[in-house]
């Protein structure tokens, strides 16, 4: 009897396909509408020009003649409006502008410290330097006092651990009046945008600081070691 071979058959993933959701704008061929109104970006502090409503045909030549592309930015509009620009930089004004909106969606965030209120001095500190930390980075905190069961006759003591929170970050954040949530008490604290610049900035001159420290460290070290080749 002879045997059979069976042999193993890749039918490939059976995954779906992914699917951006990046907008694709249509450009040069793919543009069909027929007439448009033709803005030609002129890059830097110039400004776009408004070409006006001309044919899909003279929006093309035009946009060979610049030797850049003819980009749909507005298929909705009648006529639909296109751009004639180097779509490399259009996609990179894009892709940074997205970031930047990602940026400031988490900038936004809000972030939330628990707490007891029988809270010893140390977890308390560590509770406080969580606050600060977020409120530095422009995010919004939420501190948590919670309570259980017979806990909850002690609520004032949440009060005042809440409003001592906002005194001790009051440098970079507005604590608001603390609040009855169940059986917790919650206080949101604001960060404050010109201290969140200021630390920032700081921040930033710290590390120069410290990159000049180490790039002269570097050059001393180097300076000792041919001082030692030389008297070799």
């Amino acid at each position: 009897r002879q045997g059979v071979v069976r042999m193993a058959v890749d039918r490939g993933s059976r995954a779906p396909p992914q699917r951006s959701n990046e907008p694709v704008l249509p450009m040069n061929e793919k543009i069909k509408a027929d007439p448009l109104r033709v803005i030609i970006s002129k890059g830097g502090d110039e400004g776009d020009e408004l070409l006006g409503v001309i044919s899909l045909a003279e929006a093309k030549e035009k946009a060979k003649e610049l030797s850049k592309d003819l980009v749909m930015i507005s298929p909705k509009s009648d006529p639909p409006v296109c751009k004639i620009v180097d779509y490399g930089k259009l996609k990179y004004q894009m892709d940074r502008k997205k970031k930047e909106n990602l940026k400031k969606t988490k900038v936004n965030e809000l972030k939330e410290v628990k707490m007891s209120y029988k809270i010893d001095t140390h977890d308390y500190q560590v509770r406080q330097r969580s606050a600060e930390k977020f409120l530095k980075l422009g995010s919004r905190v939420k501190a948590v006092v919670q309570f259980r069961g017979r806990e909850q006759q002690y609520m004032n003591l949440g009060t005042d651990l809440l409003n001592k929170l906002a005194v001790d970050v009051a440098d970079i954040g507005n604590g608001e009046k603390p609040k009855r949530e169940g059986n917790r008490m919650i206080m949101f604290i604001n960060p404050i945008q010109e201290k969140l610049i200021k630390s920032g900035a700081k921040d930033k001159a710290s590390k120069k600081e410290r990159q000049a420290a180490k790039a002269a460290k570097a050059l001393a070290k180097q300076e000792g070691g041919e001082e030692a080749t030389e008297a070799a």
